[in-house]
């Protein structure tokens, strides 16, 4: 969806600078793992464009912090797995 928008952004003049950026969590006391994602957008400077740039951006954030947080998720799994089995040695 929002890609599909995105190339109704595109400007080669002037631009206006949105920027939109997303962190999910998961830690206990210090011990976990997150995603931190910033999406970019250089777009025309006619606030309507502005809007649906913002619009674009957030919904860009929202699936890449996502996908973020999976790929730290089961990195933190296989790293917590591998501690558990180094200690049953």
């Amino acid at each position: 969806m929002a890609r599909d928008r995105l190339s109704s952004l595109i400007h080669s003049g002037s631009a206006a600078r949105v920027s939109t950026s997303m962190e999910l969590k998961d830690s206990d006391f210090g011990t976990g793992f997150g995603a931190h994602v910033t999406v970019s957008l250089a777009c025309q400077q006619e606030e309507s464009t502005v809007e649906e740039a913002a619009e674009v951006s957030m919904d860009l954030a929202g699936e890449f912090v996502k996908d973020a947080f999976d790929i730290a998720r089961a990195a933190f799994e296989r790293k917590i797995g591998s501690k558990k089995k180094g200690r049953g040695k």
